[in-house]
């Protein structure tokens, strides 16, 4: 369905972030289409495939609601994987303990950080499958992601 338009309309803009986007997650807005979109799902599915998620895997998504989102659930359907949404206020109890519940093989969510020692904590990774629980280990990749630069870093429950 995706590559159909794809095909179709290379180069219509289909998704636009929310014009406040860096007030809550790292970049400025951005608007993409279908091509630019495919694109990033390759690379998302194509890194979720490499640490273990396939056909039938549960993979939980905690993302606001910007592209990454979007591209997170176009990944697991190419992939055949089951996505499983967190809401964003979920901290690491609530995490781990429906994690564990579901299932988990992975984990898509953005990294935080404080760019000061009195600044806000915000994610910086557009995308990253990372470890919302300390009893699911990392496997330590960090590589490019997309074209605006964001690390990606993996998580596949053993």
């Amino acid at each position: 369905m995706l590559r159909g338009h794809v095909d179709e309309h290379p180069d219509r803009v289909i998704h636009v972030d929310p014009p406040n986007r860096a007030a809550f997650f790292n970049g400025e807005p951005v608007r993409l289409t279908w091509r630019e979109i495919d694109a990033k799902v390759d690379l998302l599915a194509a890194h979720l495939l490499a640490v273990g998620v396939g056909p039938g895997d549960v993979v939980g998504i905690q993302l606001p609601n910007v592209h990454e989102l979007s591209v997170s659930y176009l990944a697991m359907a190419r992939l055949g994987a089951i996505a499983s949404p967190f809401p964003v206020q979920y901290r690491e109890h609530e995490l781990t303990t429906l994690g564990n519940v579901a299932g988990l093989k992975a984990f898509v969510t953005a990294s935080r950080h404080t760019s000061s020692a009195t600044a806000p904590t915000r994610p910086t990774a557009s995308r990253c499958v990372g470890r919302p629980a300390p009893s699911w280990p990392a496997t330590g990749c960090n590589t490019s992601a997309t074209s605006t630069g964001s690390r990606t870093s993996s998580s596949a429950v053993g």
